[in-house]
C-alpha cells in the first residue's frame, strides 16, 4: 500500500517541481519580499506532498545572523526554508543532486568542497552576512541519525566573528507518526542508500513529524569554539529532551 502512496505522492509532487525550475531562472529578477513568499509557498507546498509536518517553537530570527542546525536529512533545507528562505552553506555534492540541487544552485546556494576550503567558505558566508543577509549551516559536517548530534566544527563559525554577527542555533528533530521517538525517523540521509533510495522511503510512508526550536542568538563573540560550543549544547540538549519526551 505504501509504495502506491509513494506514487501518488510523486505525481503530485510533479507540478509543484516543475513550477520552481520554471521561476528559478528569474530569481536574480525578484525582489526579497517576492522571492521569500514563493520560496515559502514553494517549500511548504512540497513538505505537505511528501507528508512532512513541522512545528516551529522558541525564538524568531530578526538581525542578521549565523544560523547554525544538526544535518539530518535531504529534508533539512525545505524544513528551515518553509519558515526562512536563508542563503544555505552546503557541500559541494549538494550541487550534484537531481532537481533540489540545480534549484539550489539557483537559489544562491554557497558550496564548499568537502574536507577542504575552509577558508574560502569563510569568506564567503562573511560576505553574505556582512550585505545583510542569514546564511544556514550545517557545522556536524555531515548527516547523523538524527537522535544524537556529532560535534560542531568551530573553524566555520570564524565567520561570524569576522562578520561581527550573532549566532543563532536551531535544533531539528524527526521521528515518524505512530513510533516511539527513541526510533527516529526514516526520513534520515545517514546510510549509504543514496538520494533516490532515501527520498522513496520518506514518500513509502506515514507522515514525518518535523519538531524545530529556534534558540536565543549568542554573542556576537570573538571566540569560535566558545560559539560553536554553546550552540552545539543548545541543540543537543533540544535532541535529547524531544527524543526522550
Amino acid at each position: 500500500m505504501w509504495n502506491l502512496v509513494a506514487m501518488v505522492r510523486v505525481l503530485l509532487a510533479l507540478p509543484v517541481i516543475a513550477f520552481g525550475l520554471l521561476v528559478s531562472p528569474f530569481i536574480g529578477l525578484m525582489s526579497a519580499n517576492v522571492f521569500s513568499n514563493i520560496a515559502r509557498t514553494w517549500y511548504r507546498s512540497l513538505l505537505t506532498i511528501i507528508g512532512v509536518r513541522c512545528r516551529f517553537s522558541g525564538e524568531s530570527i530578526g538581525e542578521v545572523t549565523l544560523v547554525v542546525s544538526n544535518h539530518i536529512s535531504w529534508a533539512d533545507i525545505l524544513v528551515i526554508g518553509v519558515h526562512w528562505p536563508f542563503v544555505f552553506l552546503a557541500m559541494k555534492d549538494v550541487a550534484s543532486w537531481p532537481i533540489l540541487g540545480w534549484l539550489a544552485r539557483r537559489a544562491g546556494t554557497l558550496f564548499i568542497e568537502r574536507g577542504s576550503g575552509a577558508h574560502h567558505a569563510i569568506e564567503e558566508v562573511s560576505k553574505v552576512l556582512a550585505s545583510g543577509r542569514h546564511v544556514v549551516l550545517f557545522p556536524e559536517g555531515k548527516t547523523t541519525t538524527g537522535t544524537t548530534v556529532r560535534r560542531f566544527h568551530s573553524r566555520i563559525f570564524q565567520a561570524a566573528v569576522e562578520a561581527e554577527v550573532a549566532v543563532q542555533p536551531i535544533g531539528i528533530f524527526y521521528h515518524d507518526s505512530g513510533q516511539p521517538r527513541q526510533h527516529g525517523s526514516r526520513i534520515t540521509f545517514a546510510d549509504e542508500s543514496g538520494l533516490v533510495a532515501s527520498v522513496w522511503r520518506t514518500l513509502a510512508g506515514p507522515p514525518v513529524n518535523a519538531e524545530v526550536r529556534v534558540f536565543e542568538p549568542i554573542g556576537p563573540h570573538t571566540d569560535r569554539d566558545h560559539l560553536a560550543t554553546m550552540a552545539h549544547g543548545r541543540v543537543r540538549d533540544h535532541v535529547e529532551f524531544t527524543l526522550n519526551s
